[in-house]
């Protein structure tokens, strides 16, 4: 027998209570069994949404700490470093940014593609990425395996199309001046911190604002915007 039509059998005998008080008691038990097990499943649908939003972030911080935390090898250019040197207008031919990073830095560093590795640091003097607006060019760096460029400046529309294609650059005239071609360069873009692991010598910068960090972690705006909709 179900246990609330035995409690409210029980109720019902002449000895406790009138049978319509029973009946009454018996239907607000029932409400309240009904309730608790509505909270019961609110709780349990909200645990694990919990624990999957957790789940997330965790996977969220986990590629945060390989975007942000870079370290690579520096190669190091001079000042006006413009687009077309970056990758020549020859090539614009195709869309291919597999394709074009075979031709980075072509014509101002013919061993570029053949000596850079992955998660190699780009260190250059004033107004890096000045020319042209076509994003080729930082997207073309970060293809052929540029993890970040650290330069005294930037030209404007090369600092947000970096951005834009999610490749971290950071400003910093006193680290241009100090590293050497071929120093081991740690770079943490969420703190600003810059260290020439091959001497020791560290710098500090304004980080990313938390929305430039938020479209560089993502892999750029499109994927960003593809993120939230």
């Amino acid at each position: 027998m179900h246990k609330g039509a035995a409690f409210a059998g029980w109720l019902s005998h002449p000895t406790c209570i009138s049978r319509d008080a029973a009946a009454e008691l018996a239907r607000k038990g029932g409400a309240l069994r009904q309730s608790s097990q509505n909270r019961f499943a609110i709780s349990a649908l909200l645990l694990i949404g919990l624990r999957k939003a957790f789940r997330k972030a965790s996977l969220l911080c986990i590629d945060w700490y390989e975007v942000m935390q870079l370290t690579g090898t520096a190669i190091k250019y001079g000042r006006d470093v413009d687009t077309d040197a970056i990758i020549a207008a020859r090539y614009l031919n195709s869309s291919d940014m597999d394709e074009l990073a075979l031709h980075c830095m072509e014509d101002l560093d013919p061993t570029f593609t053949q000596r850079v590795k992955p998660g190699d640091i780009i260190v250059a003097g004033e107004n890096f990425g000045c020319g042209s607006s076509r994003e080729h060019a930082p997207s073309c760096i970060k293809a052929a395996g540029i993890s970040c460029v650290i330069a005294k400046s930037f030209a404007r529309i090369f600092y947000r199309n970096a951005i834009n294609v999610g490749l971290p650059i950071i400003e910093c005239p006193e680290a241009v001046d100090c590293i050497e071609e071929g120093d081991a360069v740690f770079a943490d873009t969420s703190t600003g911190v810059i260290e020439d692991l091959t001497t020791g010598e560290s710098w500090e910068v304004r980080p990313f604002e938390p929305f430039i960090q938020e479209i560089v972690e993502a892999g750029g705006l499109v994927a960003r915007t593809k993120m939230h909709r």
